[in-house]
């Protein structure tokens, strides 16, 4: 084996080191469950981190039709804590099946993002 594979080698396991740690805190927020009620959306989000100021966005599509349209597109400023947060957006749908972009922007870049189906009744 040359020295150039040995050095290869040795140098696989420090940038996987080195990468765990810069994307250490990267995946503080995450998505729970998404539900629709009177004329409300709520939306637990899961922050692992400090309390921190942050923006939701939320694209609503409608699936009737066999198609997806979009419905509207909601953004708002939202305190999370740590831990568990509900955080509850006005929404008007009528019944049938949506499928919501769920987004946290972050200084204007997005941290999490998840889709997500619901149906309203």
């Amino acid at each position: 084996m040359s020295l150039s594979k040995v050095g290869m080698k040795a140098a696989i396991p420090v940038l996987l080191v080195a990468t765990a740690v810069l994307c250490c805190g990267c995946l503080t927020y995450s998505f729970g469950d998404v539900a629709y009620d009177n004329g409300s959306l709520d939306i637990e989000i899961i922050n692992d981190g400090e309390p921190v100021d942050v923006s939701v966005q939320v694209t609503v599509f409608d699936l009737a039709g066999f198609r997806q349209v979009e419905a509207g597109r909601y953004i708002n400023f939202v305190s999370l804590e740590p831990g568990d947060n509900t955080y509850s957006l006005p929404v008007e749908l009528e019944p049938g099946n949506y499928k919501l972009y769920l987004y946290i922007l972050e200084d204007g870049r997005r941290s999490s993002a998840v889709i997500r189906n619901i149906e309203v009744k």
